[in-house]
């Protein structure tokens, strides 16, 4: 993945200077590590984060944790005032929707930090596993969901809205969970509403083991829920702020993916190409000037070669050279090459830069190291032509460097400034949302030195 340094538990910080907030220093909230905005984080929400992480962010620490959940809770906040509320309901067509991220989330954490404990509760129960608490088995009327989910005509993977309506009313499965009075309904709608793509496609396909596992998993999804909320010894509160900084952090990665500041390599950064748009000229100049050694090309290489007709000869041939046979003398003895006879045997003589794309000797020549032998390099399997090896040697290479106002410049430094200057944005945005935030730290617990 091509990202910026991000860690959405701990700070984000994309220059050397930290952002210094107006914070204030107290003691008198003792089951409060800090509050930002009125938002309180408690200390046991902010321990079983911090355990979690810690495991694998050794270097995390706690003032570095309670920088981070309160960076994502002002993130958070912009993000839904420029993007709006919704940004947490919209639709994709491809991925998990956003409240499936945030319930794996949940339950991803209380596995890791819990994980005994919860499976020795599920063993408490009356059958030992969670079938105890279902009501209704798995039921599926064949017809009903073969109408349900047939696609007529349909080029995209999608329900229509009276298939929707279907789905709903199309029950699973009933449990009931332990202390609740009430029984719930696990719907196929339920179920389908929480898969990707691949997983509509399984059930677009009537693939019935497929929707089994899937509603046992949401069954044990809902159980962790539970768990979390009525036997893992933590308060009604500190489960709830643990929701509340799951939202955050996931709304913060929205809004850096948002301002493209978080894009894998396999996606076009629209942002960046934007910004690098409006790069003038005279930026790209200064770049160029201060990072030419960027901007390197080899302009020519003088190479000689060995060609020969075995995989088993070349191997050999090039362990005799690396052990001390002349390259000359390799060269007249086994090259079936007619420059074998030339005053400087198998002389390639100097290849241009643009002679490289002529064959690809000439090519592979181009990337070889300065007096260092190749291994053997197969040629391309051509149906005219029989196949060789050949082994390379560049005995000097001739570098020289980009033209400054050449389309390669233009486009690597804009794309490098472009960058910069949406660090330098967010790095803006940062200090104003953290200058305008009111925050307070538990002086006891952290000191006075969190910011």
């Amino acid at each position: 993945m091509n990202k910026l340094a991000l860690c959405l538990f701990s700070v984000v910080v994309f220059s050397s200077v930290v952002a210094h907030a107006s914070v204030h220093y107290q003691s008198r909230e003792v089951g409060t590590i800090a509050q930002i905005d009125g938002f309180k984080i408690p200390v046991a929400s902010a321990d079983l984060i911090f355990e979690v992480t810690k495991r694998s962010d050794s270097s995390l620490t706690k003032e570095g944790l309670v920088r981070g959940l309160i960076e994502n809770y002002v993130f958070a906040r912009e993000a839904e005032r420029e993007f709006g509320r919704n940004i947490l309901v919209e639709k994709t067509k491809v991925a998990f929707s956003n409240q499936v991220h945030l319930d794996r989330d949940f339950v991803k954490t209380f596995l890791q930090r819990y994980h005994g404990d919860i499976q020795a509760s599920i063993k408490q129960l009356p059958t030992q596993n969670l079938t105890s608490l279902i009501r209704q088995p798995f039921r599926l009327n064949a017809d009903k969901f073969k109408k349900t989910t047939v696609l007529e005509g349909s080029l995209e993977y999608v329900l229509t809205k009276k298939q929707v309506e279907h789905a709903k009313k199309l029950t699973l499965i009933t449990y009931q969970l332990p202390k609740k009075n009430s029984v719930d309904i696990v719907s196929l709608w339920d179920i389908y509403s929480r898969q990707n793509l691949q997983g509509r496609i399984a059930i677009h396909q009537q693939n019935r083991p497929f929707l089994e596992k899937q509603t046992s998993e949401f069954l044990l999804e809902k159980y962790i829920h539970y768990w979390a909320y009525n036997e893992s010894g933590l308060a009604k509160n500190d489960v709830n702020a643990l929701v509340v900084m799951f939202k955050d952090r996931f709304l913060k990665k929205k809004y850096l993916e948002r301002k493209g500041l978080l894009v894998d390599m396999h996606h076009q950064n629209l942002q960046q190409t934007a910004m690098a748009r409006s790069v003038t000229k005279e930026e790209i100049l200064e770049y160029y000037q201060k990072h030419k050694e960027e901007f390197q090309i080899v302009e020519k290489v003088k190479a000689r070669h060995i060609r020969l007709d075995s995989q088993a000869l070349a191997d050999r041939v090039y362990k005799d050279v690396v052990n001390g046979l002349s390259f000359d003398a390799a060269v007249t003895r086994y090259s079936i090459s007619d420059d074998k006879n030339l005053s400087v045997p198998g002389d390639l003589g100097w290849i241009k830069n643009k002679d490289k794309r002529t064959s690809w000797l000439k090519g592979v020549a181009f990337i070889q190291t300065e007096n260092v032998i190749s291994k053997p390099f197969r040629s391309p399997q051509n149906s005219d032509q029989p196949v060789y090896w050949e082994i390379i040697l560049v005995k000097k290479k001739v570098v020289g460097y980009q033209a400054s106002d050449s389309e390669g410049v233009r486009y690597e430094a804009s794309r490098h400034i472009a960058k910069r200057k949406m660090a330098e944005e967010f790095e803006s945005t940062r200090r104003e949302l953290l200058d305008s935030a009111s925050i307070e730290i538990n002086k006891t617990l952290l000191g006075s030195h969190v910011y």
